[in-house]
């Protein structure tokens, strides 16, 4: 507070000839609960730009409530703002927010900024001096269609109604509780859920004549990633690799493969690369990259398989064993720049979310 006290005073006595004799710039500092809501909306109503460089934040109603006040101030006395030398019209006020609190996600007409980057604060507070009337009524309306839209009275409707069609269900099945101690849960299921009878599928097991046993890599094989957010996003970004099977797990998987009577397939939203890299020396292992865009046959016996496109093959190999097919034709790709652009908005709105590429799809 003193740091910013000597800097007030050092503009002030630099350029007080430009005002007059008078300070151009009025600095108070008070806690939220010596303004109350009455205070801060006539000094919003009376403000061109409302400024908050917060850190940190949670709830800020602040920018809502400055477009309020701006738009009914100027309802209520039309001829102040009209007289006023220098200010903008009643439509035209502007917010300038950390890009760190919540309503930064929500009020897109406000300009965001860094508050640890001094030329980025910098650039903001001019933009928003030089800025022409109609951006600034555009802004504005963006603000305020936010602001009139969605009030905490539309939100406890919303909430009231949902919580009013919500039906209790006296089903005893519909719950089904899972785990010891610290992993302890509850897991809801629809209505006549049966738990798998393992002896029973041990049994069709050893009888069956045949056998399809498909496995799914991440959350099955090896341990889901998407636990761990900061481990997810470096493996979308390339900054890190999913693990691979353990020895013992390799085991269970030949001897899998080994059996005349079964046709073992693992599937994966993974790439045909990150597939073939950890599962591509299995002998007689079917592999589906892409959620199984992307194929590859475990045996001779799909020779016969005309459907789906080639893409590639082991060298040397004669038969569909290796080959790579897709279910359809990869086509135009050029659908993905159109595409990455829109999401791109809802990456930046959004805090903490990004864009994983893949070989024939965009994952938000």
């Amino acid at each position: 507070q003193h740091d910013v006290k000597v800097t007030v005073n050092r503009l002030n006595d630099k350029y007080r000839s430009r005002c007059q004799g008078g300070d151009i710039i009025y600095f108070e500092e008070r806690s939220d609960r010596e303004i109350r809501l009455a205070q801060r909306l006539a000094f919003f109503g009376a403000s061109d730009i409302l400024f908050i460089t917060a850190p940190r934040d949670g709830l800020n109603r602040y920018p809502m409530e400055f477009t309020l006040a701006r738009n009914r101030a100027g309802h209520a006395a039309p001829e102040i703002f009209t007289s006023l030398p220098g200010a903008c019209a009643r439509s035209e006020g502007l917010v300038i927010v950390s890009e760190f609190i919540s309503s930064a996600r929500v009020m897109r007409g406000a300009l965001t900024v860094n508050p640890w980057n001094t030329a980025d604060v910098k650039e903001a507070i001019v933009a928003a001096l030089d800025m022409s009337p109609a951006e600034r009524a555009e802004r504005n309306r963006r603000n305020l269609e936010y602001a009139t839209r969605l009030t905490s009275t539309n939100w406890a409707t919303h909430v009231l109604c949902d919580l009013k069609s919500v039906e209790k269900s006296t089903d005893p099945n519909a719950n089904y509780a899972v785990g010891f101690g610290m992993q302890y849960k509850v897991m809801d299921l629809k209505s006549g859920f049966h738990a798998l009878n393992v002896k029973e599928v041990c049994n069709s097991y050893r009888s069956a004549r045949s056998r399809l046993i498909i496995m799914d890599w991440g959350g099955t094989l090896v341990t889901d990633v998407k636990v761990d957010k900061l481990q997810a996003y470096a493996i979308a970004k390339g900054h890190a690799h999913r693990d691979g099977p353990t020895s013992e797990l390799k085991s269970v998987i030949e001897a899998l493969c080994a059996d005349p009577k079964n046709y073992v397939f693992v599937v994966s939203g993974r790439e045909v690369p990150a597939l073939s890299q950890f599962f591509g020396n299995f002998t007689d292992l079917g592999l589906g990259a892409e959620h199984g865009f992307y194929y590859r046959w475990p045996r001779d016996e799909f020779i016969s398989d005309t459907g789906g496109v080639a893409i590639s093959s082991h060298s040397g190999s004669p038969s569909n064993v290796g080959k790579w097919k897709t279910i359809m034709e990869v086509g135009d790709q050029s659908w993905k720049d159109s595409a990455k652009l829109l999401m791109d908005i809802y990456t930046q709105r959004t805090h903490g979310t990004y864009i994983e590429q893949k070989g024939n799809a965009l994952i938000w």
